[in-house]
């Protein structure tokens, strides 16, 4: 199958090839006696079937798409759950990017309606990489595709400034890619260039807190009805109310059409993006602050107290770690080793003092200790240029027969520095530090920092090729006096593509450059005595509000002075500290994808049953290189050789058929699956792991009424996703980390002081990248969608969409694992011996001690997850938007228009199910605890006006956005006790006025 298949994608590219490059000539010769007979312009240039033309929507109403069937069709004859979103509905509501856009579509949530948080809500990823964080049904986030070729820029994300339309397609379609998420496939069209008259535009936009964008797009006929020329730009620096913080986005792109003869068209477009951002965190850091005042303001003596007479609301600050102190301007201040023996510089924990089954820190829920509305907590910084380069070519070959070869090649480079592992805000309760010295900061507050993976540099490029014929064989024209016309009017398309990838990934720790005689240097790279904690004093205290946002900190300083305990002379002394960036894991990861596809649509009965059958085999070959070990000096050893895996391929099938009984009603039905290659992932007992999958079936009706002025679908669906990957949480802690912590490294040590033999529960190592937990997802629900353009000077654009996520199989292979190991591990005589004490993370013990306080809540926790819906997934989201335009009297050239946005309430937490003994066996799903119901309104208004002579047509709009809502907090998770414990910031209404001139 393998040969086969790759003989067949060579044919078909080939194929394609042939006929456009070897029919030119004649092509050519045609279109010069063509001309010659003074045919009609519009005969001359006939839009392909692989084109949409502009002019085939009306307001918030878009008539034909190729996500259905990869060809130009009527979206009243595509079975799949489609929605597509006009350059007039992104006008209308100022959107920017896609967050600004899936706001306000079915069953889509971006950034602006969904908190992206880890399982258990404490991880800021709308933060850290905010482009990147949407869902769809309630599953996860879905593929982005430019121009329908795969993209890697999902960090980078969209821009409006070079939107044409946006296509959503919900849930699996093998015919667009057999290869991704179940989720579903947004893909954006970028404006190319256009013949027939030479066009100009500059805009500019101001808004809140600063918002400041600016752009340009122009284009020029260089060759007439031949040849043209688009060139568009962006500069922003998105406005955030949150200070310090930035999102600086420059964008240019160019455009060029090229139709040398009749029938053939040549496209090229290429994007150039730079971005520095710095995003203010949307959830509030953890309360610590308040556990420090329940206990009573304690005070600590880092040089006298014993920590092991500490109580337990107190731990080290980080390990053994040098702790590093900045300045409120970011800049290093001084260092010093953070114990000695048995003094260490401590913080106060928060407590679960109310045994709570299931509890995670709680958050700031209020702006008492610092004004989350207005300081930007997050110092985290990332830096990404990206530019991308897609050339196609479409030719007819005959009046039933077009052949496309497209070629898309992306680079993308990313820069990032990550600080915040553990979001959280404390009181530094020393009195003083453990040198003796009198400490400056007591009763300070302060965000802690670890130089732990603080820098990561990634390197992508991505390289597609694909080659597309279809031909069209039409028994109802050719054959209409016959009873041939009853077999119909058939489009066969073909398709080979080829893909290949490649991600190179390199972390750093940032630790000591110069080896100093007390570190053990067997480990430099990643041991904890190497790296620091920094602590980023805000000018507060538990009394007094926060004075200073954390700033970025300044990285890799050099003569800083540094305290230390000599073990040798058994006093502290000081010496210099000076930074380096050591690398802790280098991982090369490419993959090849090879493609084939058949697509079969046939329409009978003129039209009135239409089918879609898809077919495709894609085939993945991964490679993989991981550099981690450590050479003599200590640090990691670098290369750049990868292993290939075994192929994985697999035969994906879409089917869907659309009858049209009545003239304004439709039905329809169609199923589709895919999957995602996933060649190097092995659970934690170092199994192979089976790719996710998905299967998803669509139904419903539509009506078309009021000569096409009205437009409604109704579809049901069913999504059923296998080994679906979860997200850092409970599970991936116990399989990456806290398990493997006890089998590694714990155990062999143990059983090496009592002289028997260990053996291992697994092959695998502590922080294998390759290791993953899988769930099965099943998600079902309902979309309505309506478009309504009554008048001209109206439109209307509504949905209704129901939703249920439901996770099941949660990481069986933690469980197998427990299974196995936990009853080997409680009959080993130093299970809880008293003569061993291990110290990871802050807490010191024996490994009995380090379990009840990690792995064993822990796997509570995801245990107890079981049959639960996916976080914070709201059931019900309504959406209605309509603007309407008056071309006569006073008040001619103004529109007016607005949005409401409704979701209903939902679950973010539940309530435990214990057994006689009291142990947890489950969630009690019928009980859930809630947040609240949101309802939302935005609010425009434009004006349209002919100026300089009517020579220049300006445009200026007003959106105001949020209009109802205010600031406050918002509960994304509660503790099984119902106590709501993570907080989404929510602010009030913004504003944007911008102002278009074009002519």
């Amino acid at each position: 199958m393998d040969k086969n298949m790759q003989t067949m994608s060579g044919v078909l590219l080939k194929l394609c090839a042939f006929f456009i490059f070897i029919t030119s000539p004649v092509l050519m010769a045609q279109s010069d006696n063509e001309e010659s007979q003074d045919l009609p312009e519009e005969d001359v240039y006939t839009l392909s079937p692989f084109e949409i033309s502009t002019a085939e929507t009306s307001g918030y109403l878009a008539t034909s798409t190729l996500a259905g069937s990869r060809i130009n069709t009527d979206l009243k004859n595509i079975a799949a759950s489609i929605s597509i979103v006009t350059e007039d509905l992104i006008e209308d509501i100022g959107a920017v990017d896609l967050n600004d856009i899936l706001v306000y579509m079915a069953n889509t949530e971006s950034t602006q309606n969904f908190t992206s948080a880890g399982e258990r809500g404490t991880a800021d990823n709308n933060a850290d990489n905010p482009q990147a964080q949407n869902r769809v049904r309630g599953l996860g986030s879905a593929d982005l595709t430019r121009d329908y070729f795969r993209s890697i820029g999902e960090s980078v994300g969209i821009d409006a400034y070079n939107i044409e339309r946006v296509t959503i397609n919900r849930g699996p379609n093998s015919i667009l890619y057999g290869l991704g998420n179940p989720s579903g496939v947004v893909n954006y069209r970028t404006k190319g260039a256009y013949i027939g008259n030479n066009a100009y535009e500059v805009s500019a936009r101001y808004g809140s807190h600063d918002d400041v964008r600016g752009s340009f797009d122009i284009n020029y006929q260089v060759v007439e009805d031949k040849l043209a020329v688009r060139l568009l730009g962006m500069a922003s620096d998105r406005g955030f109310k949150q200070q310090p913080s930035h999102f600086r986005d420059n964008r240019i792109s160019t455009a060029v059409i090229y139709k040398p003869f009749e029938g053939a068209t040549f496209k090229l477009s290429y994007e150039l993006v730079s971005q520095n951002q710095n995003h203010p965190n949307t959830i509030t850091p953890i309360d610590h602050v308040t556990e420090y005042i329940r206990q009573g303001r304690p005070e600590w003596n880092a040089a006298t107290d014993d920590y092991s007479a500490r109580p337990d609301y107190l731990s080290s600050v980080q390990a053994e770690r040098t702790v590093a102190v900045h300045d409120y301007d970011g800049n290093a201040d001084y260092y010093f080793m953070g114990d000695a023996g048995n003094q260490r510089f401590t913080t106060v924990n928060q407590q679960n003092h109310d045994a709570v089954d299931i509890f995670t820190w709680i958050g700031f829920s209020d702006n008492k200790v610092a004004d989350f509305h207005s300081l930007n907590m997050n110092p985290n910084g990332r830096e990404m240029e990206y530019d991308g380069l897609l050339l196609t070519y479409d030719q007819k070959i005959t009046d039933d027969l077009y052949a496309n070869v497209g070629y898309y090649t992306e680079k993308l480079d990313d820069l990032n520095y990550y600080f915040t592992r553990g979001f959280e805000i404390r009181v530094d309760n020393n009195t003083h530090l453990p040198d003796g010295r009198v400490n400056p900061h007591h009763g300070e507050t302060y965000i802690p920092q670890w130089s732990l993976d603080n820098r990561n540099v990634i390197d992508e490029t991505n390289d597609m090729l694909r080659g597309t014929i279809t031909y069209e064989l039409d028994f109802e024209t050719k054959f209409a006096d016959s009873w041939l016309k009853w077999i119909g009017r058939h489009n066969f398309t073909a398709l080979a593509e080829s893909q290949e990838t490649e991600r190179d990934s390199k972390a750093f720790n940032e630790i000591r450059e110069n080896h100093a005689f007390y570190l053990d240097a067997s480990n430099r790279a990643d041991h904890e005595t190497w790296q620091s904690t920094r602590l980023l004093y805000l000018g507060g205290t538990a009394d007094t509000p926060v004075r200073h946002a954390p700033k970025f900190p300044e990285l890799g300083p050099k003569g800083v002075p540094h305290s230390y305990y000599n073990p040798d002379t058994g006093v502290w002394e000081t010496d210099t500290y000076d930074a380096q960036w050591a690398l802790k894991r280098h991982d090369i990861v490419g993959e090849k994808i090879e493609s084939t596809g058949f697509i079969w649509q046939s329409y009978f009965w003129d039209g009135r049953i239409v089918g879609t059958a898809g077919w495709r085999k894609d085939k993945n070959t991964a490679r993989q290189g991981t550099y981690n070990s450590i050479g003599d000096d200590g640090m990691v050893i670098d290369g750049n050789d990868t292993t290939e895996a075994d192929p994985i391929e697999g035969d994906t099938s879409t089917l869907g058929i659309v009858v049209h009984p009545l003239s304004w009603l439709s039905v329809h039905y169609n199923e589709s699956e895919n999957f995602t290659p996933a060649a190097s992932d092995v659970n934690m007992l170092g199994e192979s792991v089976g790719p996710p999958s998905g299967m998803g079936e669509d139904y419903g009706f539509s009506l078309s009424l009021m000569d096409g002025k009205f437009n409604a679908r109704v579809n049901w669906y069913k999504v059923e996703q296998v080994n679906s990957r979860l997200p850092w949480g409970a599970s991936m802690f116990l399989a990456q980390w806290e398990l493997l912590v006890i089998d590694e490294q714990m155990f062999p040590t143990l059983s090496a002081m009592a002289g028997v033999p260990y053996e291992r529960q697994t092959p695998l190592s502590v922080g294998d990248g390759r290791i993953v937990t899988t769930a099965d997802v099943v998600s079902e629900g309902m979309e309505i969608e309506i478009a309504y353009n009554p008048t001209e000077n109206l439109r209307i654009m509504a949905n209704i969409a129901q939703q249920d996520a439901v996770r099941s199989g949660i990481a069986k292979s933690v469980t197998r694992f427990l299974e196995k190991a936990m009853p080997y591990w409680q009959s080993h005589p130093m299970w809880d011996t008293e003569e061993y004490s291990h110290n990871v993370w802050g807490v010191e013990g024996n490994v009995l001690d380090w379990f009840n306080a990690y792995p064993a809540g822990r796997t509570l926790t995801y245990n107890a997850d079981e049959g639960a819906s996916n976080p914070q997934l709201r059931e019900w989201r309504t959406n209605v938007i309509a603007n309407y335009t008056f071309t006569d009297g006073r008040l001619s050239g103004w529109n007016f228009g607005g949005a409401v946005r409704y979701q209903s309430e939902a679950a973010i937490g539940f309530p435990t199910i214990n057994n006689e003994e009291g142990l947890i066996v489950g969630l009690d799903l019928e009980n859930a605890y809630t947040d609240d119901a949101t309802l939302d309104l935005d609010l425009w208004v434009g004006m349209q006006r002919m100026i300089m002579d009517d020579k220049i047509k300006m445009n200026v709009q007003l959106n105001v956005r949020n209009v109802t809502r205010s600031e406050g907090f918002q509960a994304i998770n509660a503790n099984s006790d119902g106590t709501p414990s993570g907080f989404r910031i929510e602010f009030g209404p913004t504003w944007t006025l911008q102002s278009t001139f074009s002519w």
